[in-house]
């Protein structure tokens, strides 16, 4: 009995990842626009640095000082539920000199200095002049219409001001309908299987506990008109959340962390691109270099998947290069060190972005 609950608790365990990498494989084969190159992930894993790696990984703590574990771990959910917007990361370097994601963290910050709680009422009630407030985003410039005449238009970024607050607001409406006062007392809850008292140590079960209850975190996208899993924001915050906590709180110590994918954005498909380990369509190249942006359909569904398949080959090209210990190469933390090279070497590049 003893070997059969094992086995089905093993079925239990791997089921979310198995489905999201069978779900992203079939995207691998049919793609038209995006190939992996075999032989460059090879010669990308033999120039590593090993060290330098290492340091990549690492993620820093907030020049903040939180209360206790729940505010922080509410800090960490926050900044990954509302990281999105890389499709207005020109018209925000213009307008603030900051990316994307640089945006959310310093519209958090202040709000979190501002002695704002950062609980469910306050997501509730968040204002689109809040948001351009605490996030530097304007929701309307000004412009001439004639020679000493100016009236006040929708800035260029207003949607994107109007997606964070809806976001919040929705957020901070289902945490209150839950009865949790923040989005952190409700990511600690959410550590335990249900009908367990104690966390279960299970990324897997983090992930099916939030993406089943917050719509802004299951992130699916669509390939020849069938859904397919990515999961990228809730899976990085899982990692974040690992990184973070996992040394101090064993309720953060995922067995199964190895087994998340990579967290892809648009920089991680321009950096293995850039090291000839993912090889774009001349039609999709050229739209990405003129600086048109994608809809959301095909040719971003295969950016973005052909590159985590990508970094699954990696990671075990990596695993066998250096051998030790599995976690260490992950897909997820792989993520950080693409990123740290996109940073360094790629940030002036073009890269495809979205609006929707």
């Amino acid at each position: 009995t003893s070997t059969s609950q094992q086995s089905q608790s093993a079925i239990i365990m791997t089921s979310l990842f198995d489905t999201l990498r069978s779900s992203q494989n079939k995207v691998v084969e049919r793609a038209e626009n995006v190939k992996i190159n075999q032989d460059a992930i090879e010669q990308f894993v033999n120039n590593v640095d090993l060290d330098k790696y290492k340091e990549n990984i690492k993620i820093s703590k907030f020049p903040l000082r939180f209360e206790n574990i729940e505010q922080e771990v509410n800090f960490v959910g926050l900044l990954n539920l509302l990281s999105f917007g890389s499709g207005y990361r020109k018209e925000l370097h213009k307008n603030n000199q900051r990316g994307a994601r640089e945006t959310i963290c310093y519209g958090l910050i202040s709000m979190q200095i501002g002695q704002n709680r950062l609980d469910s009422d306050f997501l509730i009630n968040l204002l689109g002049t809040d948001v351009e407030k605490y996030f530097g985003i304007p929701l309307s410039v000004e412009k001439e219409i004639q020679p000493a005449l100016t009236t006040m238009v929708p800035s260029d970024l207003r949607l994107l001001a109007e997606l964070i607050q809806k976001v919040c607001n929705n957020t901070g409406q289902i945490l209150r309908n839950r009865g949790f006062k923040n989005f952190g007392e409700f990511i600690i809850d959410s550590l335990r299987a249900k009908g367990k008292k104690e966390a279960s140590q299970s990324a897997e079960v983090l992930i099916q506990n939030l993406t089943s209850v917050i719509p802004a975190l299951n992130d699916i996208g669509k390939h020849k008109e069938e859904e397919v899993l990515i999961l990228k924001k809730v899976q990085n915050l899982v990692s974040d959340l690992y990184q973070r906590f996992s040394k101090d709180d064993l309720r953060f110590d995922f067995k199964d962390v190895e087994s998340l994918t990579s967290f892809v954005d648009n920089v991680i498909p321009l950096v293995l691109q850039k090291e000839g380990i993912i090889s774009f369509s001349k039609p999709l190249e050229d739209k990405i270099q003129s600086g048109k942006k994608l809809k959301v359909g095909d040719d971003e569904t295969e950016l973005r998947v052909v590159s985590s398949v990508a970094c699954d080959l990696i990671s075990k090209k990596l695993q066998e290069r250096f051998g030790g210990d599995s976690k260490l190469f992950a897909s997820s933390l792989l993520s950080y060190h693409l990123w740290a090279i996109g940073k360094e070497k790629y940030h002036k590049e073009e890269r495809h972005y979205t609006k929707e």
